[in-house]
């Protein structure tokens, strides 16, 4: 396409460095005309860590980005802030992941013609904090992978 605008709705998972494993939904929108991407990661969870019980996370990471056509990619960045619950003492406690994005894509084809799904790696760096010292310190998340089909 080089006129109109695609939806693609997806997954994304990561490995966070002493956090856990993050999955969550991937959705991003494509203007070809203006060879812009914008879109969120959202609806998140937390899976696996030592310090934060498994559990959905609250917010989202806004994306923003370009689309190099002639190569069938694209490059968005983004920060924001997801929210879990910590427990300090017996207490749950909110626990802050500051997050920067960067999203590396290649749209490609399922039937030849169209370009309906976009594959590509997401780079998370960020710190963790929480009242009392849970859950602190930075984090890190290379080469994590996402899917996402056009709606």
């Amino acid at each position: 396409p080089t006129t109109s605008n695609a939806t693609y709705s997806g997954l994304v998972g990561a490995s966070l460095s002493g956090v856990g494993t993050m999955l969550g939904e991937i959705e991003l929108t494509a203007d070809f005309a203006s060879s812009g991407i914008t879109g969120e990661i959202k609806n998140a969870n937390i899976l696996n860590s030592s310090d934060i019980d498994d559990q959905a996370l609250g917010g989202s990471i806004d994306l923003t980005g370009t689309i190099d056509a002639p190569n069938k990619t694209l490059a968005a960045s983004g920060s924001g802030t997801l929210t879990a619950v910590g427990v300090v003492n017996g207490f749950g406690v909110k626990v802050n992941l500051d997050m920067d994005v960067d999203v590396d894509g290649t749209f490609r084809t399922s039937n030849g013609t169209d370009m309906d799904t976009i594959t590509g790696t997401v780079d998370i760096s960020g710190t963790a904090s929480g009242p009392f010292g849970t859950s602190g310190g930075d984090f890190s998340g290379s080469g994590a992978e996402f899917y996402a089909q056009e709606q």
